[in-house]
């Protein structure tokens, strides 16, 4: 069983409370893990802007994932839940090409009306 790491970010507090809310994406993103197979072995939730010049909670999470044997896959709920900036998608970037990280992402689903011709 492939292992991940669950990460839920908000940034403002209207996020806290509203939609995006750190339990919200935490749920979604253990049925998800659930569904696809994986063995969560960490759960990150924090508050944290991605435009602050320092992330401490982000590099809290880039650091456990280095610091794993074998590298962890990474859920999320959005792509703007784990960067904004380009130094963080970088780094990313950076992981998945040298370490072999995964990315998942489990968008929200836009709800809508068909159209009927």
């Amino acid at each position: 069983m492939q292992k991940a790491v669950i990460l839920a970010r908000v940034s403002t507090k209207d996020q806290e409370e509203y939609g995006h809310s750190l339990p919200a994406q935490t749920q979604k993103l253990r049925e998800y893990a659930q569904r696809k197979g994986f063995e969560v072995i960490k759960e990150f939730a924090f508050s944290e802007s991605a435009g602050t010049k320092i992330r401490k909670k982000f590099e809290e999470v880039l650091g456990f994932l280095k610091a794993q044997k074998d590298m962890p896959a990474l859920l999320c709920q959005n792509v703007d839940r784990v960067t904004r900036n380009f130094r963080d998608a970088v780094d990313l970037d950076d992981m998945r090409i040298n370490d072999g990280l995964e990315i998942h992402f489990e968008p929200i689903p836009l709800f809508f009306e068909p159209t009927r011709i």
